[in-house]
Formats: structure tokens, sequence, C-alpha cells
């Protein structure tokens, strides 16, 4: 029997072979849409899922209530205190990310961020030895551990086992062995490092680094320096200890910096640590997922209405083969499998098509999403399952509502002429038309709105002057020397006449890294307001293109008078309800300005409260601005003259344009692929659309032969055969734009700063809309308008 329905479900695809190509191609198109996005949620919901014990493994959060901040990080000494008090801690590891010179033979191997942590890390977290002896870096704390690809990298094909390595951080110098290689860590890991070093080596470091701020850093129950592991004897233990945690912080937190610790499930870092601050965690949104995932669903949908108001417009065509096979005994059940199988042999004939898609366009798309999305799915069981059964199941879902509606047709009313199944005036098959219109109306509305938001974000206005300025950072971690002669370089610098002004300070905007204190309002001292603290030279307001509003710069003080003096900005006077700035004093620095707002961080949130005092003690960044003819040989220039004060080493640079475009971008990311999916949604439809209008032409062929007769024009008929689309389009229009904009309002509410819905973008779409069904339907509308009424009427 099976064969059978093959036989005919072949036979009438090559019958009716440009509506089988349209469905092939609207399904294959949308299979690979849909293919992709599965391939992009997968990648984002495994993420440290390979862990083993998974359930049991927490990571210690921390809440600064007063500041409404949360970090990733922890005190040092905190993992040993809570293996120590709480039972139900079986082991713990601290990890920190210290950046370090490696050397073998006098060759650097490495000059970036390594990973230093304790040696449980190994019991923790599943990462399998594949040479040497775990017990080496447990025993021995002069010794690292490779990843293979690192070892590949610095050692080539040789044993790189019991090999000596010279490495440098803050802390000194020190001479390590090479202990174990272990496997490299999967790309869907939060823990990503190829070289693991002891966490005792880093001490002196901490220490050294973050002395500014306390005496003994790691002794602090208060500074954040490490993140800590913890695995639980049981998952089912962490509400216990969460519980005991409370207690903990009122014995160990700084009375004045009251810290609240929290567990965090491994398997939850990569989303939920994303608005943490300073966190060195791999992020995911998982927001993305979803709009993802309802993308590839709704494309999918489109793909599948296709097929449905395809074949129920064709159904009549059928109608008579239907009637006989019932005269001749077919059951319901006979014609149900038969349409179903023809369904699912359409979506089958589009798997190989859409794979082929997915192959031609899925690096591209990862390159896009900064992802590694699996290419080797092919090797996966998973995946190959997960493709069949979308496939399989859309033949289902497509082929359903026809089978069930062409097998109901009584016989007796098929034979005698007394059913229109293929009227194209049905109330089902326009609804289904004017879903596919919502869909990608509502996409293109989403898709110009994004795009409005971005261009937004490149082109507002942020306080400061952004044309032709160079920000150069220094590699190194407090770099003495930088701080100490930064006015001798600047001096060197403005030698260049390129050169127009020279600044710098310890963070430059727009950053996401902030030092903040609580200060009283004025009106109210027991409402404390978050204030933002900066460290600038004293040019910093003028290199950077700022306005005093109130009093003077910092370049109108004579050097004696910078030490005691700091400006601020206009929402420190709103929220702190100063009346008269000039009578107030920060830290002991009298305030001699006020400063326009500028954006010290991304649009994403509005500007706070902000106190700027003249200090280049911290410094980390130089401002240069520079004549635009000659920027690279400036850039050259100023490099070369950083060497001499960076430690022999030239300063990376960026410009401030591209540091801008850099906080947002994810959103750029999303902008681009929300345009592609828009663009293979309208596609789609498209294809439907112009199979209905090829449908429709051919079914009212007699009746625009007579209506040509009758002295019906070109433009009569056109009208004739598009006014339902046109109307379907306006309809859908209005439908969709409610929609639209409750769902991208909820979008915009993650920006402070955002574009505004005006009435253009829906008209703009609308008629684009528009525009894409009149060209789609147009095209058989005006072939059958110009077509010869004799050819149509010849044999009545």
């Amino acid at each position: 029997m099976l064969k059978n329905y093959l036989k005919i479900a072949i036979r009438n695809l090559f019958h009716s072979k440009i509506f089988s190509i349209i469905n092939i191609t609207g399904l294959a198109v949308g299979l690979a849409s849909s293919f992709i996005i599965l391939l992009y949620v997968v990648h984002e919901l495994s993420y440290d899922r390979y862990n083993k014990k998974l359930d049991d493994i927490y990571l210690v959060t921390t809440d600064i209530k007063e500041f409404n901040w949360k970090e990733s990080s922890t005190p040092y000494l905190l993992g040993p205190l809570l293996k120590e008090q709480y039972p139900e801690v079986k082991k713990f590891a601290r990890r920190v990310l210290f950046r370090t010179v490696i050397k073998y033979n006098n060759n650097i191997l490495n000059k970036g961020f390594c990973t230093y942590a304790d040696p449980d890390i190994f019991n923790i977290l599943t990462l399998p030895i594949v040479k040497g002896n775990i017990k080496e870096f447990f025993e021995n704390k002069n010794s690292i551990i490779l990843s293979r690809e690192t070892a590949r990298k610095f050692f080539g094909n040789s044993n790189p086992i019991g090999k000596i390595l010279t490495i440098q951080n803050q802390g000194g110098s020190y001479e390590v062995k090479v202990a174990c290689i272990m496997e490299d860590i999967p790309q869907t890991s939060t823990f990503q490092s190829g070289i693991v070093l002891p966490v005792s080596l880093v001490e002196k470091g901490l220490n050294k680094f973050w002395s500014i701020i306390e005496k003994n850093p790691i002794e602090s129950h208060s500074l954040l320096l490490v993140n800590t592991y913890l695995l639980l004897n049981s998952g089912n233990e962490a509400n216990k200890l969460e519980y005991k945690l409370a207690q903990f912080t009122n014995n160990y937190s700084n009375k004045d910096r009251m810290l609240q610790f929290h567990l965090l499930p491994v398997r939850d870092i990569y989303f939920r640590t994303a608005g943490m601050a300073n966190n060195r965690f791999p992020t995911g949104n998982i927001s993305d997922v979803y709009i993802y995932s309802i993308i590839g669903l709704l494309i999918l949908l489109i793909a599948c209405i296709n097929i449905i108001i395809i074949n129920t417009g064709r159904a009549g065509t059928r109608a008579k083969e239907i009637g006989v096979r019932k005269v001749i005994g077919a059951g319901r059940s006979h014609l149900i499998k038969q349409i179903l199988t023809e369904s699912i042999l359409v979506t089958l004939l589009s798997l190989p098509i859409a794979v082929v898609l997915v192959e031609l366009f899925l690096p591209s798309l990862s390159i896009l999403l900064g992802k590694e999305l699996p290419v080797d799915y092919f090797h996966n069981l998973q995946f190959i399952f997960m493709f069949a059964g979308v496939t399989i199941l859309v033949g289902i879902l497509s082929g359903g509502y026809i089978s069930l509606f062409i097998s109901k047709l009584r016989p007796i009313d098929i034979l005698r002429n007394k059913i229109t199944v293929g009227s194209g005036k049905t109330i089902f098959r326009e609804v289904m038309i004017a879903i596919q219109m919502i869909i990608f109306i509502g996409l293109i509305i989403a898709f110009v709105t994004i795009n409005k938001q971005i261009n937004y974000f490149h082109n507002k206005d942020m306080g400061f002057n952004k044309n032709n300025l160079i920000a150069f950072y220094s590699s190194g971690m407090n770099n003495d020397e930088l701080e100490n002669n930064f006015e001798a370089m600047k001096n060197e610098l403005k030698t260049d006449p390129d050169i127009i002004a020279v600044s710098g300070g310890f963070e430059i905007p727009p950053t996401d890294g902030r030092g903040i204190f609580l200060m009283p309002n004025k009106l109210d001292p027991s409402k404390k307001i978050t204030v933002e603290g900066l460290s600038v030279d004293k040019d910093f307001i003028e290199v950077m293109g700022m306005k005093i509003i109130q009093g003077k710069s910092f370049a109108d003080l004579s050097p004696g008078e910078l030490k005691n003096s700091c400006i601020i900005n206009e929402e420190a006077l709103k929220q702190l309800s100063i009346r008269n700035p000039f009578e107030e004093t920060f830290e002991k620095r009298r305030v001699i300005g006020v400063v326009k707002d500028f954006n010290m961080h991304s649009l994403r949130e509005s500007v706070g409260p902000m106190v700027i005092e003249a200090s280049t003690k911290y410094l980390n960044d130089v401002v240069v601005r520079a004549h635009q003819s000659n920027l690279a040989q400036t850039i050259k220039f100023v490099q070369n003259v950083s060497k001499k004060f960076n430690k022999g080493k030239p300063m990376d640079y960026e410009f401030f344009d591209d540091r801008i475009d850099e906080l947002y971008s994810n959103e750029y990311k999303f902008d681009k692929m929300i345009g592609y999916f828009t663009s293979l949604a309208v596609f789609i439809a498209c294809l439907g659309l112009f199979g209905m209008s090829l449908f429709a032409g051919q079914q009212r062929i007699k009746e625009i032969g007579i209506r040509k007769v009758m002295g019906a024009s070109t433009g009569d008929i056109f009208y004739i055969l598009t006014k339902e689309f046109i109307w379907l389009t306006l309809i859908s229009t209005v439908i969709a734009v409610p929609i639209s904009v409750y769902f991208i309002n909820k979008w915009l509410q993650n920006y402070a700063y955002r574009t505004s819905l005006d009435i253009s973008i829906f008209v703009l779409s609308g008629l684009a809309a528009l525009l894409i069904a009149v060209i789609t339907v147009g095209f058989q509308a005006i072939k059958s308008a110009v077509s010869n009424p004799v050819d149509s009427l010849r044999n009545e």
C-alpha cells in the first residue's frame, strides 16, 4: 500500500511541477532557517553541560546592596572559610585571571591573561588529564598545566611534560614545571583556559595591585578578587547553604560595605552573569535564544502555510479523483494516508536542499554571531534526529489539515459538481495568507526599528566630541612608569604637529568599568546616592570636548590647587539636591565647576551622578586628538613614544567610534540576523503569494476572457486579480502594528536612551509589504490581463 501511495504522490508532484517547486523551495528555505536556529539554540543551552557533577557545582556570587551591584567575584579567603565552617561544602576552588608573560628559553610564549586556580578545580569541573600526573599539580606549587592545543602551540609535537617555563606576573617571576596536559576545554564552557597555574602564585600580585585600597587584600573580607566554585555533597543542600550564607555575611563582612553571598548553579553562569559588574565569564542572552526560536518557528509556519493554501486552493482539481476513489471503496483513512504521504514526500525532498543551504550559510552566520556553531552535526546523532524529526513533523502538520479537509468531502457532491473547493475566496485561505503577512510585516517593523535604534546609538551626542579621538591603553596592569611620567610623555607627544591635544585617565568613556561610592542627599541625609568617581588628567575635559556650564575647569587651576579640587556633573547637582555647588566638598575636595552631563557608559543606562578629580596616579588610558589627514603616522608616532613610558612596549589603540560601536556589538549582530530572517520570511511568503496568484489566474481564466470581450481594460483586470491581496495586506498591517509595538517596546525598555516609535515606521513598513505583495502577484495578473481572450474562450 505504501508503494502505491508513493507512486501516486510522485505522479502528482510531476503533474504540477510549478507548484511542487514552490512548495519544495519554500520548505527548504524554512527548514534551513530553523536548522541554523536550532544549532544556535542547542549551542547556547549546552554551556557547562559537559560537567559530570553539574548538579552539585555552584559559583558564589556577591551582592553589594548599597550600590545595587552584583558581581561574580568574592573575597580571596571566602572559599576556605566556607569549606571550614559548613559541612555542605565538599570542595572549593578559586579562579582568577591575571596577565602573565610566559617564557621558554628566553622566547615569549604568552603575554595575555592566564588562569590561576586551586588544584581542586580538577575535582570540581570535568577537566580530563590526558598526559602526566595530576598529583604533581596538587603537590608542587611551582607547576603548570597546559591544554592539548596550547602545548602544541608552545612545543609542537615534542613532549612538554617536565619542561621548565618562566612566568612573570605583577607579583614577580617564577619557574614552573609542566606537570600535565589536559584535554582541550569545550567551546561551550564558561571556564575557558588553555593554561592553569596554582592560585598561590598570584597572591603577591593581587596584594600589590589592590594595595592601593587595602593593606593586605587577600585577607580582606570586602575586596572581590576571585571566582569561587563550590562542590556540594549534594545539589539538594544548596537551599540550606544559601540560608546559612545570610548569617555568614553578618559575621564576616565589613560593616561599611555589607556583602551578601549567594549560590549560582554553574549551569546558569552563562546566562545569569551577563549583567554583573567586572564579570570575566563568557555570557549569553537568553532573550536572544527566545527571539530566534520564535522567528525560526514563524518562518517554518510561513512555509507550512504555503503548502496548505496552495494545496487547498488546488483541491478542486483533485476533487473528481477523490470522488472516484471513494466510490470504488477507498476509506477516509486511506485518503488521509495518501495525502500525508504526499506532504511528507515534499518535506523529505526539501531536506537535502535545506542541508546544502545550512552548509553554505552556517560558517558566515557563525562568524556574525561570534559563536562556534557545530559544523560537524552530521557526526552527531542528536542533530540528525532533530533535523529528521522537524522535517517529518512539518510534513504531518502541513498535510494534516489538507488530508482532513479533502477526505471528508462526499463523493455524490463531488461528482455532481456541487462543491466549489478551489473558489479562491474561502475564509480559511484568506486567514492563512493574512497570518503570513502579519508575520513578515511584523518582522519588517522590528528590523526597521532595531536599525533605527542602532543608528541612534551611533549618532547620539554623548556629551563629548568623538571625532578624530584615539584611545591608547597599556596591556599591563598598574604601570607605575606610565603614571609617574605621564606629563613627560604628554609633552613629547605634543611635539608632533598632527597632534592637537593629549590627556588621559583611569577610565575614559565609553567603558563598562566604574568606581562608585555613597553620598547623602543634601536635603535628606538618610537617603544615600550612588556617585561614580573618575580620575583624569587636568586637560581631560578640554581634550574630550566636554562643556563646563558653571565655574571653571581643571585647566584653569595652578598645580597646587588641583589636589584639593573636583568637578561634578549636572546629574550630581540634581540627585544630591545641591543648590550652590561651590560651597560643597567631596572627600575634602572643593567643587570648582559643573560639567554638562556626558555618557560615561553605554546608552543602556542613564547618566548618573559623577565626581571628577584631577589625578594621573592610577592612569590606564591616554587620549589623543589628532588631525584627520595623517592619522596613520600619528598613531605610529604615539606608539613609538609610548615605548619609553610603557615598559618598552607600544601601547594598543582604538578609535573612539570603534570603542563606542564595540559597546553595541551584540545589537549590531542582532540587527543583521533580524534582517536576514526578515528577508527569508518575505521570500517564502512571496513564493506562496506567487503560487496563489498563479492558481487564481488559472481558475479565473475564462472569467477574464469574458470581461475582456465585454470591454474591461488591462488595468481593470489587474485590479480584479490583485485587490484581494491588497486588502489582505492592508488588514494584516493594521493587525501587525499593535502586536509589533507591544514586543518592540519590550525590547526598547532595555535602553535608557532609545529611539521613538513614530508613525513613519509603520507607514513605511506597510507600504513595503504592499509593494512586495503587488509585485509578487502583479506578474501573473499582468500576464492574465494582456492575454488574448480568444485563447481562453475557444473551447466554450
